[in-house]
Order: C-alpha cells, then structure tokens, then sequence
C-alpha cells in the first residue's frame, strides 16, 4: 500500500504540537511496555552478579601482604603471613626468627605428597619457582626470599596459592600459609609466611630436596 508523503506532511504540518505530542505518547508507551516486560530480567542479572561478587570475595578471602595480624583483636584473617606450628620444630631462613612470631594456625592445612603433586601441577611456572623457595628455605621464609623467583606481588602469589589449595582440598577456608604481623617495627612491611611441618616435608619430597 502505498503512502502519500504530501497529504501525510499537509496533515502533520497542520497541527505540529499535535504530531510531537502523539508521538511522545506512543513513544514511552512502549517504553512503559518493554520495561515492564525487562525489568524481571535486569533484576535477574543485578541478583546474580552480586551473587557472584559475594561468592568472589568468599572465595578469594586472601589478605593483601602488609596487614596486620589479629593478635588481641578480631580482624579478617585475609593478610599476608602464618605461625610456628605446633607440631615440629620450624626455624627461619637468613636469621629472621626473632621476627618469626604472632602465627595463627587456623585453617592452614597440613598438604601430603600427593596433594602437593596435585597442587603443582595446575600452577604457574613462577608460582611453581615461590613455592621451591619454601622448601628450600622453610618451613618458614621471609616474604623478600620470594624474590629469588620473580616474585614482587605477594598478595597476587597468596591469592594464586590460597585458590589453589581450596580446590585441592576442597575446603573453602582453607590456607596453605599462615604470616606473621607484617607491620611491626621488626618486619618493617615484609614479614614472614609459613606452611606446617608436614607440608613442608611433601614439598621437599616433591622437588627431592631430602
């Protein structure tokens, strides 16, 4: 069917403030129509990145390195660092252990030989080459040891660790190391991390430093 342009524009050009009003009104009628039709959608979607963020943040409930510990006081275990463990005599590499103190050990998971395998082999080389650096100089380091594997971002090698060990495991709350109070006059910002006896004896075992 075809449209007369000419008598359609006389009509329009008649009564332009009519023109213009019907076609605001047709115009958020179906705006009124497709939101409505949308917004169940749009809330979907809010309701699961929030999901999402909360499940994020839950799982990767690591501390940036340089927090303090929660010696005296409740404070989100998601810092950089540990404690000597209870079971097996620990020490320090380069003559840190008047440093070494103030661990806690909850949720640090004792890993065993076949977990440790495991662990590796879903890691990056340099998160590989940290971990070497434990077993050779641990069962408890000073975080600057790190270096020694291209490792300057300690809070994105804990996270990396800390993901890894919950997947191993299984245990959302796990850790695979624990720290020391980052910002006490002795550490000076860079503290200390440790890993328990028995993980320290399977990472040995698995780079065959024994």
């Amino acid at each position: 069917m075809a449209i007369d342009f000419e008598r359609e524009w006389t009509a329009v050009s008649a009564a332009p403030t009519l023109f213009l009003g019907a076609t605001i009104v047709v115009g958020g009628l179906i705006w009124v129509v497709l939101h409505f039709l949308y917004r169940h959608r749009i809330d979907g979607f809010k309701e699961d990145i929030e999901r999402l963020r909360h499940r994020l943040g839950e799982s990767l409930k690591t501390p940036p390195a340089g927090n303090q510990d929660r010696s005296g006081q409740e404070v989100d275990r998601n810092e950089p660092a540990p404690s000597l463990p209870a079971s097996g005599e620990a020490r320090v590499a380069n003559g840190d252990a008047d440093n070494a103190e103030g661990f806690e050990w909850d949720d640090v998971v004792d890993l065993t030989p076949a977990q440790v395998e495991e662990f590796i082999a879903g890691c990056s080389l340099k998160t590989v080459a940290g971990l070497r650096v434990i077993a050779e100089h641990g069962p408890v380091i000073r975080a600057s040891l790190l270096g020694r594997a291209g490792i300057e971002n300690y809070g994105h090698f804990q996270g990396r660790i800390t993901t890894r060990v919950r997947t191993v495991t299984g245990n959302r709350n796990a850790f695979m190391v624990t720290w020391d109070n980052w910002q006490s006059e002795e550490n000076a910002g860079i503290g200390h991390y440790a890993v328990t006896a028995k993980t320290y004896r399977a990472l040995r075992i698995y780079f065959k430093l024994d």
